[in-house]
């Protein structure tokens, strides 16, 4: 009986200290989605751009919006800690780029200068993506 005993004593002990123990994922995921209702914002951090090569414009993938006349595009808001306020940029694609500012694809500034700069790594920025008769919109942000 004691032998019992203390063997379930034991089988208890080692299953409560094993539950309790960090489990670590055998899984590496490249990428993460993130999901943006449509006319409304959405914080996101940039955590894929570790060597700092992806800039603001390779960081998204498909479904950005983009509008010739400036109206309905997506845009990203970035804190500019030396103005004290948020940079808003504006996607063109590459036909309204070209035709609006002889430019690549890409977010632009009020100003029409293209914005190729990367955020660094956990910079977050606001993104507003406009898309009529949708609910979200779904980024995947991966390593390139």
């Amino acid at each position: 009986m004691k032998k019992t005993l203390l063997i379930a004593v034991a089988a208890l002990a080692a299953s409560v200290i094993s539950s309790q123990a960090q489990v670590y994922s055998q899984n590496i995921v490249g990428y993460y989605n993130v999901t943006v209702p449509t006319n409304g914002f959405a914080l996101v951090g940039q955590q894929m751009n570790l060597d700092g090569t992806n800039g603001i414009s390779t960081i998204f993938g498909s479904g950005l919006i983009s509008d010739p006349n400036g109206v309905n595009n997506t845009q990203i808001y970035l804190w500019n800690a030396g103005a004290q306020q948020y940079q808003s940029l504006q996607y063109f694609n590459t036909a309204d780029a070209s035709s609006d500012f002889s430019g690549p694809a890409g977010f632009y500034d009020g100003g029409g200068n293209y914005y190729p700069v990367a955020p660094t790594v956990g910079q977050a920025f606001f993104i507003d993506h406009i898309v009529a008769g949708t609910e979200y919109w779904t980024n995947s942000f991966s390593f390139q």
